[in-house]
């Protein structure tokens, strides 16, 4: 499931709870990047000043907005002296959506930054990483995502903003277009809205989700109410117009098919990568970057190269992104998954692939109980794991006593992964490899992938 974007919270100071104001506008210069490709910029008040669209070497007049003792977050006035690599942003919301935070630098720039920022967080916390760097996966920087859920706010029966939130608000941009999104799901997002106006009862719709699969689109109305039967026909008759599969989400979560795609199952979705076909519900999450994680699967399998004597486990398993092609080259893979309904679409998804040799266990990773272990922790030859944002800290001092000899580590999050890298590294792993992923291009997400072995 696409992620909505979230305003950041404003940083609040120990000393002066709204004193941004206190500080004196200052020029500086921007040094390097934090992890987030904020600058850090030079300034007269002694402290650490982040701002945000800033490419290093620019001289930019700051607004500090707040701060700490040792930390300012500061806003742009003006760019004084620009640099060479700045470019103009494409989408005509920039600036004003929460998204593409980073359109200003061309896409092979953000990566190069991506991976500077990442390479100096590792050499810093894990010592040389020298000969282990690889290619970074990536895509096209536009139209790249399959999936994506915009808002519906109603401020009247006929007034009706469809969009993303605004940056640092909880108000929605109502967008013209939206380069990020897969072309057909673009197309989707401009022309339902003229037919949501039409509904009599369209202010039960607070959310579309949409997806751009296989064979076909689909589109998601999250409803808080039963839409009336002369509004759900108006909706049907959109979907034939763009051959959409239409669904119908209700706060109960009951789905409501209203038009059926020919390719489409019901309320199960469907994508596939690696020759293997993986169904999902709307609410499961999958990445939104078909081509990047295309890549990066075919990558996971050529680093950890999994044999027919391998028994690999795959922590965080989801509804098999990973877990099923091992499968095809293992000889045994459990996937332990925290989400049970990823769990039963795990369990479903090998069946459907005619895969044998794959075990699924619901458990919550973010706990561990050694004096209590689950059934499926016992000695294997390989591991993979793709943990949330918060890494897999948990699970980090029983991974050694399971004896993998190769540990594969996808992670979305580069603090948390270092964190957990340490420990490996300290139970005599040695890293081999490691790349970022370029998942979410024009964003500063980033996202890596790294191998140990022992």
């Amino acid at each position: 499931m696409a992620k909505f974007f979230k305003p950041t919270k404003q940083l609040k100071s120990r000393k002066h709870a709204s004193a941004g104001k206190q500080l004196a506008q200052f020029s500086g210069v921007a040094e390097k990047y934090d992890l987030s490709l904020k600058s850090i910029v030079s300034n007269p008040h002694g402290k650490v000043a982040f701002v945000p669209g800033l490419l290093t070497g620019e001289t930019a007049k700051i607004k500090p907005l707040t701060y700490t003792d040792k930390v300012l977050q500061g806003q742009i006035i003006e760019i004084i002296e620009e640099s060479e690599k700045r470019i103009a942003p494409e989408c005509e919301h920039f600036g004003t959506c929460g998204g593409c935070q980073l359109q200003y630098l061309a896409n092979e720039d953000q990566v190069t930054e991506k991976e500077n920022v990442l390479k100096q967080l590792m050499e810093k916390q894990l010592g040389s990483i020298e000969g282990v760097w690889q290619p970074a996966i990536t895509s096209e920087s536009w139209g790249y995502r399959r999936a994506a859920r915009l808002a519906l706010w109603w401020t009247g029966k006929k007034k009706l903003t469809l969009g993303f939130r605004e940056s640092k608000s909880k108000h929605i941009v109502d967008i013209n277009s939206c380069a990020i999104l897969a072309p057909a799901l673009e197309k989707i997002a401009l022309t339902i809205k003229p037919t949501l106006l039409e509904l009599e009862t369209g202010q039960n719709l607070t959310h579309i989700q949409l997806f751009d699969l296989d064979d076909y689109q689909c589109a998601i109305l999250r409803a808080t109410e039963v839409l009336s039967l002369a509004d759900q026909q108006r909706l049907i008759d959109f979907a034939v117009g763009l051959n959409v599969h239409l669904i119908v989400e209700y706060s109960d979560s009951r789905y409501d098919v209203l038009h059926q795609h020919t390719a489409a199952n019901g309320e199960q979705l469907h994508y596939s990568t690696d020759n293997v076909k993986f169904e999902f519900s709307p609410k499961d999450f999958i990445q939104v970057n078909q081509a990047v994680n295309d890549q990066m699967v075919q990558q996971a399998m050529d680093w950890l190269k999994p044999t027919a004597n391998d028994t690999v486990l795959d922590l965080f398993s989801g509804v098999g992104n990973f877990t099923l092609p091992l499968a095809k080259r293992s000889k045994q893979v459990i996937g332990v998954e925290g989400v049970s309904n990823m769990v039963k679409q795990l369990k479903h998804n090998a069946q459907l692939n005619d895969l044998t040799n794959v075990e699924a266990y619901q458990a919550d990773l973010s706990v561990f109980d050694e004096k209590r272990p689950p059934t499926w922790l016992k000695p294997i030859d390989k591991l993979l794991l793709d943990p949330a944002r918060d890494g897999a800290l948990a699970v980090m001092q029983t991974i050694p006593k399971i004896k993998p000899k190769q540990i594969l580590y996808i992670s979305c999050n580069p603090t948390t992964m270092v964190r957990d890298l340490k420990i490996l590294l300290a139970a005599d792993y040695q890293l081999k490899k490691a790349g970022i992923l370029n998942m979410f291009p024009n964003t500063a997400h980033m996202e890596a992938m790294v191998l140990l072995e022992k």
